[in-house]
């Protein structure tokens, strides 16, 4: 029996069941069930479970008491995020339980998945997890490449967000593993910043004790926290809104963040979510009345500032920008992201040692800030410092390979590398067609300098069918 074919045919029956995404992971795993395994102990020894005394069984840390000799498990994600109770006319229940009981849902179609295995290995024995099993789901589903697990502790899926339900299947047999989803959260701590009881206590650590959905979800005690907590549930709907808008379900985040601010108007983090969610939708008169009104709930929330910077810039309005993000800076000095907003404004302004100063800044905060990096590389390009450009391109690839400091180093090296440049070129144009156009270049503050070397390159015919492959290279 070919074990290859027969992994990808596993796969492939449980999409045809219904499941959104499916992925294998063989056991033990790598070393990250391990870490993820002792991050639970230390989670227990600190009491954050209170009383969800059933965290504590032994058979979550060793898949091996679940089955005997447990060789792989599969692991499903079913979406339930569907067009139905995506309306938000009605948050009183949580979209996860709307409709049929999922834990039976998932069950079901699980045991038709293991009908179908016995029907190709009739030795192959097998048990059903979902949910209410002693089974480390989100580390397991993050070893099998279904998702990574994100600094709000929840699996994070890249076209479904955590909108999934999970079930596991393991079995006795070995099959061919998926390679573990990598992390993506990066330097991005909003889930923290924005958590309104501050229950993420840290990156990956959530106390209950502080967690709105454990007392709405798992709390049997009758006493529940005050109403004042409670009212809380507009921050929770907030936290809902914050993940639609970064998957870019733009117009569905907003209505979220609409809701949340109706059922807590007087909570400032929401009328900064609210503009946010307004300026994605570029309703930007609308966000300056809502970050209006957070400053008048509170004037010392530095996000309400950043958001009427960003609003400013858009609308080629440098100096009200840099007003609204210097005082937003007074309040929160070490945000990288308003720095890096500055840093562009002096770059648009062609104040390239000033922009200088404020990428340096940045990297001294977050060494890794790769956009800071490549920035620096930008300005270097149009100061004929060719070695330097090259160097900061360099080192914001190392740190993410990304589309745009691949194109601008390709660029760079036409002269001095003509093979390196052609083959960066075509990876760059391959992993973003945007950056054959001009005008995208430019919104990405390209110079003048670096543009007409980019032109210049673009005319080889070694580039010619990759760049007439993304339609939008115009000269």
């Amino acid at each position: 029996m070919n074990m290859k074919e027969i992994s990808k045919k596993l796969k492939k029956k449980a999409i045809d069941e219904g499941f959104s995404i499916a992925g294998i992971a063989n056991i033990p795993g790598s070393s990250r069930i391990n870490l993820r395994t002792k991050a639970l102990d230390r989670w227990l020894e600190n009491d954050f479970h209170s009383e969800m005394k059933w965290m504590e069984a032994e058979k979550r840390k060793n898949i091996n008491l679940l089955l005997d000799d447990a060789k792989s498990v599969l692991a499903v994600g079913y979406n339930y995020l569907s067009e139905k109770n995506i309306k938000v006319n009605n948050f009183k229940i949580a979209k996860f339980s709307k409709g049929e009981d999922y834990h039976k849902l998932i069950n079901k179609k699980l045991k038709n998945i293991g009908k179908w295995i016995n029907s190709e290995l009739p030795e192959c024995k097998w048990k059903i997890c979902v949910d209410s099993s002693p089974l480390l789901e989100k580390a397991w589903a993050e070893e099998s490449g279904l998702g990574w697990i994100g600094k709000n502790s929840n699996l994070i899926n890249k076209e479904y967000g955590s909108w999934i339900s999970l079930g596991f299947m393991i079995f006795n047999t070995k099959f061919e593993a998926d390679k573990p989803a990598k992390p993506q959260c990066g330097q991005c701590e909003k889930c923290i910043d924005k958590c309104p009881t501050k229950a993420i206590t840290e990156p990956f650590v959530i106390n209950s004790q502080l967690c709105i959905a454990y007392h709405t979800i798992e709390n049997r005690d009758l006493n529940l926290p005050s109403k004042k907590f409670l009212k809380l549930k507009g921050s929770e709907i907030g936290k809902n809104a914050y993940q639609l808008l970064y998957f870019g379900q733009l117009k569905e985040g907003l209505a979220l963040a609409k809701l949340a601010i109706s059922l807590n108007p007087e909570d400032v983090n929401l009328w900064a979510l609210l503009a946010e969610a307004q300026i994605n939708n570029k309703l930007f008169d609308d966000a300056l009345l809502s970050i209006e009104k957070g400053k008048l709930i509170n004037p010392l929330v530095s996000e309400l500032y950043f958001a009427e910077g960003s609003i400013y810039i858009s609308q080629d309005k440098k100096q009200k920008a840099k007003k609204s993000l210097e005082q937003g800076l007074k309040i929160q000095p070490k945000n990288t992201n308003a720095l890096f907003q500055y840093g562009n404004i002096f770059l648009m302004e062609k104040n390239y040692e000033r922009a200088l100063s404020k990428y340096n800044k940045i990297i001294e905060i977050k060494a890794n800030f790769w956009q800071a990096i490549n920035n620096k590389g930008l300005i270097y390009f149009e100061q004929d410092a060719i070695i330097l450009a090259i160097d900061n391109f360099t080192k914001a690839i190392e740190i993410k390979k990304n589309a745009e400091s691949m194109l601008a180093l390709g660029v760079s090296l036409q002269d001095s590398d003509k093979k390196k440049s052609i083959l960066l070129v075509k990876e760059a144009l391959q992993k973003n067609p945007n950056y054959a156009s001009f005008k995208f270049r430019e919104e990405q503050l390209w110079g003048e300098k670096l543009q007409r070397a980019t032109e210049k390159l673009f005319k080889l015919e070694e580039l010619k069918k990759d760049i007439s492959n993304t339609n939008l290279y115009k000269n």
